[in-house]
């Protein structure tokens, strides 16, 4: 009689092992099917944090990056680049205030950043994003591009060069005072996304926040099928541009990354979403 329950309760666990395996098959094995009538495929860029926002209180369930990161290291930065090059990441914006780009380690860490880049994803251009870290904040082009030009951080190997010219990007709710006379380039992050010429599409990964559905990460993620929406959305438009938001911004609960709530799942939904794009042999 033991030995009965004994079997038993193996098989019931052998049973719940294997329902949870298709359970866990059926969530992180997605199945969309994109349309795209492109001659030539878009550019795909990517927001990027190198010191995220941290997912508010309200949010739930608790998220955290797989593997947990722990500042800008070279082993994270190592990482994911590698990550950025699989995923077919053209351009990164990576976002910083304006009191990250005036501390001490911030110069050398980027540095460090785009020696990697030019050897990991040889290709992939990089431009900084100047964000305020409260709305409304007045700056001054000419010495906000003066003191980004003596730290040399837009003369790096993987600089994004915008009609041959190495560009600094404004984010958020700046106000730009005065003008600026020099050999770079500058542009509000907004308007250039808004920019009919530049024929960009912005697509997120989660759903905004909604009253009805609460700060509910799980729902507003839905298992890939928003984010797969949006990406059909601007194939449909046929954007020359794809900017994705973000890889890890978890305030916003826009987060690409491998992570503890859904794994690798909207990693890929972007390659399924690149699968469908022509490739260089049937154009």
């Amino acid at each position: 009689m033991y030995l009965r329950h004994v079997s038993l309760i193996l098989l019931t666990l052998l049973f719940f092992c294997l329902f949870s395996a298709c359970l866990d098959n059926k969530v992180f094995q997605p199945r969309y099917e994109f349309l795209a009538a492109y001659e030539h495929p878009p550019q795909f860029w990517l927001e990027y944090h190198p010191y995220p926002p941290a997912q508010s209180a309200s949010s739930q369930p608790k998220v955290r990056a797989i593997p947990q990161n722990e500042g800008w290291t070279d082993l994270r930065m190592q990482r994911e680049l590698k990550q950025f090059q699989a995923a077919g990441i053209s351009t990164l914006l990576l976002h910083v205030s304006p009191e990250m780009l005036a501390a001490e380690h911030f110069a050398e860490r980027l540095q460090k950043f785009h020696t990697f880049a030019t050897e990991l994803a040889p290709g992939l251009s990089i431009a900084p994003v100047l964000c305020p870290t409260s709305e409304g904040m007045r700056l001054s082009v000419q010495n906000t591009m003066q003191y980004v030009e003596r730290l040399g951080f837009l003369q790096l190997p993987a600089s994004l060069k915008l009609q041959g010219k190495p560009v600094l990007f404004f984010g958020g709710q700046i106000e730009l005072i005065d003008d600026y006379k020099g050999a770079r380039s500058y542009a509000s992050l907004p308007a250039f996304l808004d920019d009919r010429q530049n024929r960009a599409d912005s697509v997120n990964i989660a759903e905004p926040l909604t009253s009805a559905q609460g700060n509910d990460l799980a729902l507003r993620r839905y298992q890939g099928v928003f984010f797969a929406r949006q990406l059909q959305l601007a194939y449909d438009h046929k954007a020359r541009i794809i900017y994705l938001k973000s890889w890890n911004n978890y305030e916003a609960g826009n987060f690409l990354e491998p992570n503890s709530l859904d794994r690798e799942l909207m990693l890929q939904v972007l390659e399924l979403a690149q699968n469908a794009l022509p490739q260089a042999d049937e154009r």
